[in-house]
């Protein structure tokens, strides 16, 4: 459930005055819940302003299912292939050229991202949603723990 939800619930809780009284802990909840909603937000903003905020490729929403699937596998063959550019420059200080190749690396990856971005649109998912679940799955497999 989102904070959006969360606060959402608490507000109908007390709007509908299924419970007669409210202990310290509701309002505690639904203040976090605020600060938390109103931090999204600025962050929200801030890419916005930014102009960072990913966004799904309008032109090819009307894309097949088949056809952006196809479009994923064409972007990843380039970060692939912007990587094998990359390889052997792992094991020694980056020259100006492989500065290039890492710049070009992380424009494919962000390609990726893009069109990754129009599929979840394409099928009509909540993204934020479907983020939020796999950050917890990812969460509690371990997958932000520091070794």
């Amino acid at each position: 459930m989102t904070s959006l939800q969360k606060l959402f619930s608490l507000w109908n809780r007390i709007v509908s005055r299924e419970s007669q009284t409210f202990n310290r802990s509701d309002i505690t909840i639904g203040s976090e819940l605020i600060r938390e909603l109103r931090l999204e937000a600025l962050r929200q903003k801030e890419q916005r302003e930014k102009g960072t905020e990913l966004k799904a490729a309008t032109k090819f929403l009307n894309n097949t299912l088949f056809q952006q699937m196809v479009a994923i596998g064409r972007e990843y063959q380039e970060v692939h292939y912007a990587y094998l550019d990359l390889h052997d420059s792992w094991d020694k200080p980056l020259s100006k050229d492989e500065n290039a190749c890492v710049k070009a690396l992380a424009e494919e990856l962000v390609d990726l991202q893009t069109v990754c971005q129009t599929m979840l649109v394409m099928l009509g998912v909540d993204i934020d949603q479907v983020r939020h679940d796999v950050i917890e799955k990812n969460a509690r497999r371990g997958y932000y723990d520091r070794s």
